[in-house]
């Protein structure tokens, strides 16, 4: 019995690792999430071949990456004759270049909205208490200290990413909403008197 006993436990010292701490995963295995951002190049213009049997096109199926990462797929039934000697073309169509001024879309009193390409400058002497996102739709909210001593108005006239811009009293302060047409982050730049929101 005592032998038994001992060449069990032979066997699992061969067995064990070297540090039981360790993870058992290693590092080389496992996936690593990042904060880096990757150096993407525009989608222009992509043309793909099909083979000389080719003769319908059944259905398209396109793979793309969300704003949180994920990954997902959207497909379309087509079902149309193709000739095999045409490639097919993927063809993204770019928003016309803005020029690189701000412009003027609000101006009031006690604050100032100019646009520029994806950024809107926001220009007041009052303090910015808080900032943050809020969603469906998508819109950045900003609260400033005081009272804009206005009832509630909304703008328009924006160009994309932005589609109004909202202000309304509230007790001590007063909000400044910013909607957009879709998902997106932002990031908060301070300029002298400025804030600078960055859509991406």
């Amino acid at each position: 019995m005592k032998f038994i006993f001992l060449l069990i436990t032979f066997f699992f010292s061969l067995i064990a690792r070297d540090n039981p701490f360790a993870d058992v995963i290693s590092n080389e295995s496992f996936p690593i999430s990042t904060n880096i951002p990757q150096t993407l190049t525009d989608l222009e213009y992509e043309s793909f071949r099909l083979p000389n049997s080719a003769r319908v096109l059944k259905r398209v199926i396109i793979e793309y990456q969300n704003l949180d990462g994920s990954v997902e797929k959207l497909s379309t039934t087509l079902d149309k004759k193709i000739d095999w000697h045409m490639p097919l073309v993927l063809k993204h169509r770019k928003a016309p270049a803005i020029g690189s001024r701000y412009k003027d879309k609000i101006k009031l009193s006690f604050i100032k909205f100019s646009t520029k390409a994806k950024q809107i400058k926001i220009k007041t002497k009052d303090k910015l208490i808080r900032h943050f996102m809020l969603v469906s739709p998508h819109r950045i909210v900003l609260d400033f200290k005081g009272s804009s001593h206005i009832l509630s108005k909304s703008f328009g006239g924006f160009t994309k990413p932005f589609k109004k811009v909202r202000l309304g009293n509230h007790n001590g302060y007063y909000r400044v909403v910013v909607e957009l047409d879709g998902q997106y982050e932002y990031q908060k730049q301070s300029k002298n008197s400025d804030i600078i929101l960055s859509i991406r």
